[in-house]
């Protein structure tokens, strides 16, 4: 196996810094740590009169990593990171049903922007509540006002808990 050359050493030192305390896989790591550096490189301030090198690139490096962990982190929360209330795993499939009798209970406009938001488009899996707005207000051409009320619904709902009801008997 090969020595890593120079310009490798700071970004496989900061990655495996990264996964040993995040639990992240390193390679990933290793593979946004090398971009950070890349684009530091080539494409950042630096600035010889300001600092050195190398401080400028463990800094530019350094806050890349944080910024991804700390995305992964608000993405995939650790179960011990949730309260008592939210269990962890998957949900039961009673659990399942009442969240989604709580979904259909939601005015149209919040069922739209959970089903955009829910549909897997790229620009929102690591984007910030700020800018999710943003691309809804876009997406559905609804004005800012629109999609605020909708997502004041949607949040309102997520946040309250899961009563488990009795079903309620019908009488005929």
């Amino acid at each position: 196996m090969s020595r890593p050359s120079m310009d490798d050493r700071l970004p496989a030192k900061l990655a495996h810094k990264a996964s040993r305390s995040t639990g992240l896989e390193l390679d990933d790591l290793l593979q946004e740590a090398r971009l950070a550096y890349w684009k530091a490189k080539h494409h950042g301030s630096y600035d010889p009169h300001k600092s050195a090198w190398s401080t400028y690139s463990y800094i530019s490096v350094s806050r890349h990593l944080w910024g991804v962990t700390d995305s992964h982190r608000r993405k995939y929360p650790d179960c011990e990171e949730l309260s008592d209330e939210v269990p962890c795993g998957d949900p039961s499939p009673e659990d399942r049903a009442i969240f989604m009798e709580m979904l259909r209970q939601l005015p149209d406009d919040a069922r739209t922007v959970v089903d955009l938001v829910f549909s897997g488009a790229p620009e929102l899996s690591s984007a910030t509540p700020a800018r999710i707005r943003q691309v809804l207000r876009s997406a559905l051409g609804w004005p800012a006002d629109r999609v605020n009320e909708a997502v004041r619904h949607v949040t309102a709902i997520l946040r309250e808990p899961m009563v488990r009801r009795a079903p309620v008997a019908h009488h005929s």
